[in-house]
């Protein structure tokens, strides 16, 4: 995941921590907060002005290889999204 910086076009951090595809991510409404959803099966909760991961959640248990993460599986999370409040957060996967 990258973050940029729209006024000025410059790159102001990655974000690594997946082990295949981004395909949705979302600020939490007062922008603290960055959740990341990937074809690894799992969630990412970033604290985005540090790049630090702050939770992962799985649709696996336990969590798989990074070799089954990164390959097709019948469990890849395909969207994120906070509530209104920032409090929870929603994930779509296709188990």
């Amino acid at each position: 995941v990258f973050l940029w910086d729209m006024d000025k076009y410059t790159l102001i951090r990655k974000l690594e921590g997946h082990h295949n595809d981004v395909v949705s991510c979302e600020f939490s409404p007062d922008g603290a907060l960055l959740a990341t959803a990937s074809y690894d099966t799992r969630v990412i909760v970033w604290d985005p002005h540090t790049a630090t991961v702050l939770l992962e959640l799985g649709h696996l248990f336990p969590p798989p290889s990074p070799i089954f993460a990164g390959g097709a599986n019948d469990r890849w999370v395909r969207s994120v999204a906070f509530c209104h409040d920032g409090r929870h957060v929603a994930s779509v996967t296709d188990d």
